[in-house]
């Protein structure tokens, strides 16, 4: 958000983050939250686990009441 910075963040398949599993979201607690990368307010989120990049922009969109009306076009895969 411009001027405050992140709000939440969603990690999805990635490392676990007591108390949650591999898949949770981060949301800010205070107003150091952003400054720090939003270490706390974290909770589980097992349902965004193996969704597509697609699926998982328009159920981020959905939770922080952002309506998309552009075209979603994921990052290309890099190649090795």
């Amino acid at each position: 958000m411009p001027g405050v910075g992140r709000i939440c963040r969603l990690d999805v398949d990635g490392t676990a983050h007591r108390p949650a599993g591999r898949s949770h979201k981060h949301s800010v607690q205070s107003e150091r939250c952003s400054d720090r990368n939003l270490p706390d307010g974290v909770i589980d989120r097992a349902d965004l686990s193996g969704r597509s990049l697609a699926e998982l922009f328009a159920v981020f969109c959905e939770m922080a009441q952002i309506t998309h009306l552009g075209t979603f076009e994921p990052p290309a895969e890099e190649s090795s």
